[in-house]
């Protein structure tokens, strides 16, 4: 979640009830943090596969966010959409269930826009046609949500060559990899993913021909 200018904003919005028993969980999570699903007004998906936007409505064709609008690359939201794919089964499916109580709410981009206040899109194409990361910025900090750059760390990390079944161009995703991870490497940028264990918020260092993850350091006060 990122709160700016009195607003409330969700990145991704995971599976929902979609998926295995131990995933789902925001909403109870975002109950337990105080927050009603009204207050958001502003989803950003990195892209529309099950476990990033399965939660975006209920089994019903309900929208679990009454009152947010969609923001998505207009790519993304094209492939998951277009005539061509109407034929086809399992993901493609469950997308467009998905985004069905949100027609009128849809806010599709392009490139490199504002889509919420503090908040640049940044295109990371590959996994997905219109796979996004998301580039916050406050107070002189920033941190790159860069999505499924990578699934499996301790593999992909060291070798960015090594590319996932889910990737719809894998020799894309590939560039792209290596192409954010010179950038966080470069810039000394913090970033997160959606695929990065706990606590999540990481930086990327060289590591002779390749790189090594430094999560960040995680304290709880109790």
């Amino acid at each position: 979640m990122i709160r700016s200018g009195g607003r409330a904003c969700l990145v991704d919005t995971g599976c929902g009830p979609t998926l295995q028993a131990s995933a789902g969980r925001l909403s109870s999570n975002l109950a337990a943090a105080g927050v009603q699903a009204a207050a958001v007004d502003t989803i950003l998906l990195t892209h529309m596969h099950p476990d990033h936007s399965n939660g975006l409505s209920d089994p019903s064709g309900t929208a679990l966010f009454p009152n947010a609008e969609i923001h998505l690359n207009e790519a993304e939201l094209g492939y998951w959409t277009v005539d061509q794919n109407a034929g086809s089964a399992g993901y493609f499916d469950m997308a467009r269930q998905q985004l069905a109580p949100y027609r009128d709410r849809l806010r599709p981009f392009a490139g490199e826009v504002e889509v919420f206040p503090g908040v640049i899109s940044v295109p990371l194409p590959g996994h997905t046609p219109g796979h996004t990361g998301y580039l916050v910025a406050s107070g002189g900090h920033a941190l790159l949500i860069w999505g499924d750059i990578i699934h499996a760390p301790e593999i992909q990390v060291p070798r960015p060559e090594v590319t996932m079944l889910f990737d719809v161009d894998s020799a894309l995703a590939e560039a792209t990899r290596r192409r954010t991870f010179e950038r966080v490497a470069s810039e000394r940028l913090a970033f997160t993913g959606m695929h990065l264990h706990f606590p999540g918020w990481s930086h990327l260092c060289r590591r002779n021909s390749s790189y090594q993850l430094v999560p960040d350091a995680w304290s709880h006060d109790l």
